[in-house]
């Protein structure tokens, strides 16, 4: 589900980024830690996929949802604190 209340909806934040790759000024375009409701919701209105979904992943937060989730659209993950975070001991 979506947890961060905004009065902008990303959907439409999408379009206008998907404008840019269609206007050949960006070659790519991505989320960040998008959730799997979140990623389904865009896919469904999507022209454009994204080309990578940026999220934590370790062996604390797996996070194995999201990811098959993206492995399913063809996305690729970007993994940041691939050793942990500062809130558990790293690996």
């Amino acid at each position: 589900r979506d947890f961060v209340p905004s009065e902008v909806d990303y959907v439409t934040t999408w379009a206008s980024l998907e404008k840019l790759v269609k206007s050949e000024k960006v070659h790519s375009i991505g989320v960040s830690n998008f959730n799997s409701f979140q990623i389904n919701r865009l896919v469904n209105h999507a022209d454009i996929l994204p080309s990578t979904n940026q999220i934590e992943v370790n062996p604390y937060l797996t996070n194995n949802d999201v990811i098959e989730t993206c492995r399913k659209f063809n996305i690729t993950i970007t993994a940041y604190s691939p050793l942990g975070n500062p809130s558990k001991p790293t690996v």
